[in-house]
This record gives C-alpha cells, sequence and structure tokens, in this order.
C-alpha cells in the first residue's frame, strides 16, 4: 500500500510535469490565482500551485485527507483553504 506522502509526492509530481504545463499553454496564470480544486484528497495537485504562490483551496468529503493537507501545507501561508464536504455542507 503506498503511504499518504507517497501518494502526494507522486500527484504533486504528475501536477508539476503534466497539468501546469496543459494549462499554462492555452492560458496565462497571473502572479498569483486564486486556484480551486473539488475533490482534492491530500492536495498533492494542488502542490505545485502553492509552491509557486498562488492561493489554493482544496475541498474533499475525506476528513482524513484534509487533515493531511492541513499539516503538510500549514507553512505555505497562501493556502486560502482546505475543507471537508459533508452532507451538510462545506466545513
Amino acid at each position: 500500500m503506498v503511504s499518504d506522502q507517497s501518494y502526494f509526492n507522486q500527484l504533486s509530481g504528475t501536477s508539476e510535469e503534466f497539468i501546469l504545463p496543459y494549462i499554462e499553454s492555452f492560458s496565462k496564470f497571473s502572479e498569483v490565482s486564486d486556484i480551486l480544486e473539488i475533490g482534492c484528497g491530500q492536495g498533492g495537485l494542488l502542490h505545485p500551485f502553492a509552491i509557486r504562490g498562488h492561493r489554493i483551496c482544496g475541498i474533499d468529503i475525506n476528513l482524513r485527507k484534509i487533515q493531511f493537507a492541513k499539516e503538510y501545507f500549514q507553512d505555505l501561508y497562501l493556502v486560502k483553504s482546505l475543507k471537508r464536504l459533508s452532507r451538510s455542507g462545506i466545513k
């Protein structure tokens, strides 16, 4: 089984290698953009955006994954929010 940290690193690498270049091929980011990911899990795909200085917001239904993301991103001051989505709303 892959650990949370290992999976996070894999997603971060995928985002860095494929997702960012794809988006940048047709759209330019402002100096600091607001990035939203719904179904963010641990936030690995958001990581390259955060380290480039963008403000990120991730939403997921899995509390454990959101807790991991909050711990990992706690030192990146541009993280706007990481929230858990439940049946009763966003927490």
